[in-house]
Order: C-alpha cells, then sequence, then structure tokens
C-alpha cells in the first residue's frame, strides 16, 4: 500500500514539473503510476489531499534552502547574500516547476491549499533574512525590507537572469549592491525632499 501511495505522489509530481498541475488529471496520474483511477481516489479521496501529498513530497526532494541556519549571520547583507545564493539556486534547479505552478495557481484553488505547507516555508524564508531590519523606522526601513523581499522573489530571479543574462552570481550582486544603496549610513538621517521654490 504505502509503495503504491508513493508511486502514485511521484507520477503527479512528475505532471506537475513536465506539464503543470492542471494537466495532472486523474486519469494521467493513474496511466502514469501504472494504477487504476479507484487506486488513486482510494489512497486521495480528493484533489487536496493529493497536493498536499506532493508538496511534502517536493519539499524533501527539491533542495528548498532551509533558512534556520541563517540565523547565526548577524550581518543582514551577509544573510542576505547567504538566503539569495541559496535561493537563486533552487529557482533554477526547479525553474520549469515554479513556473507551471504560478501558471496553474490562478486557475486552480485545490493547489492553492494543498500548497500551504510550502508557502508557510517560503514566508520562514522571508521572515529570517527581512527581521534583521526590522527595527529600522520610517519610510527608509520600508524601502530597505521591501527591496531584500523583492530580490528573494522567482520572478525577479527570472528577470535578471532569464531575460537579461545575469548569471546568478551576478543577479546575487546585483540586489545585494541596490539593497545596501538604498539603506541609509548608521547614524545619518533621511532628508524628505523638500519642495522647490517658485521664482516669481
Amino acid at each position: 500500500m504505502d509503495a503504491t501511495r508513493e508511486r502514485i505522489v511521484r507520477a503527479a509530481f512528475e505532471l506537475h514539473q513536465q506539464r503543470g498541475p492542471a494537466y495532472a488529471t486523474i486519469s494521467a496520474i493513474a496511466k502514469r503510476a501504472r494504477v487504476e483511477r479507484h487506486t488513486v481516489y482510494r489512497h486521495f479521496p480528493d484533489l487536496v489531499a493529493l497536493m498536499r501529498a506532493c508538496t511534502e513530497h517536493g519539499m524533501r526532494t527539491t533542495g528548498l534552502p532551509d533558512p534556520g541556519g541563517w540565523r547565526s549571520l548577524d550581518d543582514p547583507y551577509e544573510r542576505l547574500r547567504t538566503a539569495l545564493t541559496a535561493m537563486y539556486r533552487y529557482w533554477r534547479a526547479n525553474q520549469q516547476l515554479i513556473s507551471n505552478i504560478l501558471r496553474d495557481s490562478p486557475v486552480m484553488p485545490e493547489l492553492v491549499e494543498g500548497s500551504t505547507a510550502y508557502q508557510d516555508h517560503l514566508g520562514r524564508v522571508w521572515q529570517t533574512v527581512l527581521e534583521l531590519w526590522a527595527s529600522m523606522p520610517g519610510e527608509a526601513g520600508q524601502r530597505v525590507r521591501a527591496l531584500a523581499g523583492a530580490a528573494l522573489e522567482f520572478g525577479t530571479w527570472q528577470s535578471l537572469t532569464e531575460r537579461h543574462g545575469l548569471s546568478d552570481e551576478a543577479a546575487v550582486d546585483a540586489m545585494v549592491a541596490a539593497v545596501r544603496s538604498s539603506d541609509p549610513p548608521a547614524g545619518s538621517t533621511v532628508r524628505t525632499p523638500q519642495k522647490r521654490r517658485r521664482t516669481p
């Protein structure tokens, strides 16, 4: 029973990688797993249960970075660079899968509901990176956190590397530099631009 269940999950996950969740019908999964449709339903009574199993399988097998060790890095830019290097490596290795999931999520509420563990994990990645800037007040803090958060996004990585030709390493360098340039030096005052007086 366990071996059959695992074969079904692997078949579904492979279809997600190659074509996308929207194309992973019960019939297609059963055919790939070499089982009958009723066997799939016996192990997974609904699509959400199957999506959860696929999510768990993917989190175990795709090299999803674990942010737990990053908290030993007290320098925010060292932590950001470490996180971006790990996440960009992950995005690179799983580009087709992530693209398929993002494409199909708007039309598959079951996919969204079944992938909450993955979304929670990504939330911990973001939180671990951004927490060192959490106490930075005002517009400057908001700007730094926004840029650092955007740097971690799959879409940012894809734009920098796939559309604009940067290597993963160069993309990491560019985003760390962008965040650093928006972070005012310690002790400095962020000035609000003054309105220019109109000359009579």
